[in-house]
């Protein structure tokens, strides 16, 4: 390094260091760098945390609206092929008070419910129990009587394990009533 040798008004001599870096100078700079890259790393890492949790709550929402309106289309095909009321698709009467699971072609009729993961179709993007791999989500409809011959009580049940493996529950409520 070099000195240099300054003069002030009072005629004292004073040696200065030449312009640099001291190290308490880099260590503060890495300190403040450091924490800044951490500050951002932690505020992405939240933000794809929450933009999955978001996306898992409006899929489960999805689900348990197409649930609803499964049932509300098999009430209706009931009307239209003059079965009972509670029938649900099921040619041999009114369905029993239960947990049952249904898909999207419910040309079928109900199945009594083992409360198993839908599948997601990579191909078609469809939920259903058939085809393509396991989801996150199960989903248990579950009919009961409010009042016999009159009103229905659809309960669909939403289930799926959060980024934590917390279970997170969705339940949506739809009543059906007898028109005719």
């Amino acid at each position: 390094m070099k000195l240099k040798i300054l003069k002030f008004k009072n005629e004292k001599l004073k040696f200065r260091e030449a312009v640099g870096f001291t190290l308490i100078e880099v260590m503060v700079s890495l300190f403040v760098i450091g924490t800044s890259m951490t500050a951002i790393l932690f505020i992405f890492s939240t933000s794809i945390n929450s933009a999955t949790t978001v996306k898992n709550n409006t899929v489960a929402a999805a689900l348990a609206q197409e649930g609803a309106e499964i049932m509300n289309n098999l009430r209706n095909e009931d009307w239209i092929n003059s079965r009972a009321f509670g029938s649900f698709g099921n040619p041999g009467g009114v369905l029993a008070d239960g947990q049952y699971r249904v898909q999207w072609n419910s040309s079928q009729t109900l199945t009594l419910s083992s409360n198993p993961f839908l599948r997601l179709d990579s191909n078609t993007g469809i939920y259903s129990y058939d085809m393509g791999n396991d989801t996150l989500f199960k989903r248990a409809i579950a009919i009961e009587t409010v009042v016999p011959d009159i009103q229905k009580r659809i309960t669909i049940t939403m289930t799926w394990a959060d980024n934590r493996g917390n279970t997170k529950t969705l339940t949506a409520e739809s009543h059906l009533f007898n028109w005719r």
